[in-house]
């Protein structure tokens, strides 16, 4: 009696290895920790995102009074637009930072990273945009100035909505020019969570914040977070390695009957 075995058993065999049901890659978010040390109009520090990542030095001549923050009473919740995507950011750090004098003179923050940054798959978000502004400007690995629509403007939002919320809820929000400048409401009065985030579409080599003053003595907040895909490997191929497929793959053809032959595609055997 022929016993016979088609290609569809054996690529459904080779199928089976490959590409398991179930196999998905999940994505990690990380926020960004940060140094920050010296004093009024002469800080520096650092950046730290998630693995594989470029690091970033800081440079700011913020006036005193700025520094990190814990990201325990002042947070993004699930609720706002970057924390649906890049989940909370409690008990996260942020950066304070205000003005070079109030009324006079605005201070210059860049953040310089060790390599070009990946074109996506990240965020940085301007909190407590109210009596005040920012011009965010960016260079590229080439020194060249990245063009303000490169530098991924998403939305602006209010963050003390949602549960839990940081700040009893209003309607604040800043306005983006679409040419880098993003300002605080028309009455520069003090409010609570107006931001905006942003995803930069191109690499980036610096990044670089110029904060006015509009009215008062305002300070704003800066937060950083990135996404990466883990590879979830092919359970029981030793996470996709060729050896251990190909060596499967040999353990299936020596299952095949004594004789058999794979010409046509088709095997064949005697018993």
């Amino acid at each position: 009696m022929k016993r016979r075995l088609g290609t569809a058993v054996l690529l459904a065999s080779v199928a089976a290895l490959t590409l398991p049901a179930g196999a998905s890659a999940d994505v990690v978010s990380t926020w960004g920790t940060m140094t920050f040390t010296g004093g009024s109009q002469a800080y520096t520090g650092t950046l730290t995102l998630g693995d594989g990542f470029p690091t970033a030095t800081i440079a700011s001549d913020s006036r005193a009074a700025a520094g990190v923050q814990t990201g325990a009473s002042t947070f993004l919740n699930a609720a706002t637009p970057v924390g649906a995507k890049y989940g909370t950011s409690k008990d996260r750090q942020y950066l304070n930072l205000r003005p070079k004098v109030d009324a006079n003179t605005p201070s210059i923050t860049t953040y310089t990273f060790s390599s070009p940054t990946p074109a996506s798959g990240w965020t940085f978000v301007l909190g407590d945009i109210d009596a005040d502004k920012v011009v965010v400007s960016a260079t590229n690995a080439a020194g060249a100035a990245v063009p303000a629509s490169a530098l991924g403007f998403k939305s602006t939002f209010n963050y003390c909505g949602g549960t839990p919320s940081p700040c009893v809820a209003n309607a604040d929000l800043p306005s983006w020019d679409g040419n880098g400048t993003l300002t605080g409401n028309a009455a520069a009065g003090d409010t609570d969570g107006a931001a905006a985030w942003f995803e930069p579409t191109v690499p980036l080599k610096t990044l670089t914040f110029t904060y006015s003053q509009r009215n008062g003595q305002p300070t704003y907040q800066t937060w950083f977070a990135s996404q990466k895909q883990t590879d979830p490997g092919t359970p029981g191929v030793g996470a996709g390695s060729t050896d251990d497929l190909f060596g499967s793959l040999g353990g299936l053809f020596d299952a095949l009957p004594t004789g058999s032959s794979t010409s046509g595609g088709i095997t064949s055997g005697q018993n």
